[in-house]
């Protein structure tokens, strides 16, 4: 004959679940961003830092994945997934400075404005992804 047992639910016990299932959901969401990742993109590489040149890197997002190597020349095409894609276009630029005083004249140095390296061209499709983030710098100074 089977007894039935109290069970209390502590709220360490409710805590644990509660991480638990919040670790399966980033699990399923790193997964479906890794596959979404690894999608093929047709497009042309422009070096718009030195036209004609010819960019050598490597690139590794996630962990246990391999690092690839890649060449690209200006003005040629490729397919390439869309994490490298977004790399290049997202995360390849530079800050000029800029040096400016503040109200109590008092010198420091703010961004002025970043300079693209590269980008990537795609012909298949556009996704939000894909669009360079448009950064507009916004300097609040105070004029007396």
């Amino acid at each position: 004959m089977a007894t039935a047992k109290n069970l209390t639910v502590t709220p360490q016990h409710l805590q644990s679940n509660a991480m638990k299932q919040k670790r399966e959901e980033l699990k399923k969401k790193l997964e479906y961003d890794r596959d979404r990742d690894r999608q093929m993109i047709r497009g042309v590489f422009n070096y718009l830092e030195r036209k004609g040149g010819i960019l050598k890197f490597s690139f590794l997002k996630y962990k246990g994945d391999q690092i690839e190597k890649y060449v690209l020349e200006d003005g040629h095409e490729y397919t390439l997934p869309l994490a490298v894609v977004n790399h290049l276009n997202k995360n390849c630029s530079y800050p000029i400075h800029s040096h400016a005083t503040d109200e109590n004249g008092m010198p420091y140095v703010r961004i002025g404005q970043m300079v693209r390296r590269c980008s990537f061209s795609n012909y298949d499709f556009m996704m939000e992804d894909l669009m360079p983030e448009e950064k507009s710098l916004v300097t609040i100074e105070h004029l007396k």
